[in-house]
């Protein structure tokens, strides 16, 4: 039942945090213009052939929150300072109408969404193997082992955009989560039968991401519930985690 209820729980998480195949644009992710950019403003008539202009600056910020058909609804960030240009010029998005709701055609997005913004990240982080070095406990040495122990949790971290026009990032991430605890009798010094409690995992890394690629490599650790977890060799000692390819984080 817990292995149904955690496989279940990384499923919901992969379509809830999935993001878009192309790596272009990402519903959720936060953008910067990198020029001026035109931005229309939706009077909630249905009617998008008269729909007021705007100009919004390059190197504002702003979110994209939803599509239909050829309109990308944004969410600008709030702008809480304005140049000359801009202040009280409702031909600009400004301090005073930047929660207008905006959308922008497919076609003005060509330049202006290519520079993705640095800053802090969070979502989703599923670790399905994990490596443990040897231990040695009460004179007897343990192997380093491959272990299957599935760790899924919520990672915050520094996202930080490798090139200007393509979806290239490197993030440094902590991670606070659950695992499934995979514990037996060689991992118990014989006290304990198969079975599989819930523990605490804590984890940090970096993650190299191109596209759809990912490369990271994790550092953590795993603390067990239970009186049984109490024989666990591995409680609260570090593992390693690494992937190759491997989706593992799904940012917000």
């Amino acid at each position: 039942m817990k292995l149904l209820v955690f496989s279940s729980l990384i499923l919901l998480c992969n379509i809830s945090f999935g993001q878009d195949q192309n790596g272009t644009l990402s519903i959720g992710n936060i953008y910067r213009t990198s020029i001026d950019m035109q931005v229309f403003i939706d009077n909630g008539d249905n009617n998008y052939t008269n729909d007021a202009i705007r100009t919004l600056k390059a190197g504002l910020k702003y979110r994209l929150v939803g599509e239909s058909d050829n309109r990308n609804y944004i969410k600008v960030i709030e702008i809480t300072k304005d140049i000359a240009q801009t202040k009280d010029n409702n031909s600009f998005v400004n301090a005073s109408n930047y929660s207008d709701k905006y959308y922008v055609k497919d076609e003005d997005f060509i330049e202006a969404n290519k520079l993705r913004t640095r800053g802090l990240a969070t979502g989703t982080m599923i670790l399905p193997l994990k490596i443990r070095p040897s231990e040695n406990v009460n004179g007897t040495t343990y192997t380093r082992q491959l272990s299957t122990d599935i760790s899924l949790g919520q990672f915050i971290g520094y996202r930080v955009p490798l090139s200007k026009f393509e979806p290239r990032y490197i993030t440094f991430a902590t991670t606070l989560g659950t695992s499934l605890i995979n514990l037996n009798s060689d991992n118990t010094q014989g006290k304990e039968n198969s079975q599989l409690p819930l523990g605490i995992t804590w984890s940090s890394g970096l993650i190299i991401e191109i596209k759809n690629f990912q490369l990271g490599l994790i550092y953590g650790k795993d603390w067990g519930f239970g009186e049984s977890s109490k024989n666990w060799i591995y409680d609260g000692k570090g593992w390693f985690s690494f992937g190759i390819g491997l989706k593992f984080i799904n940012p917000d």
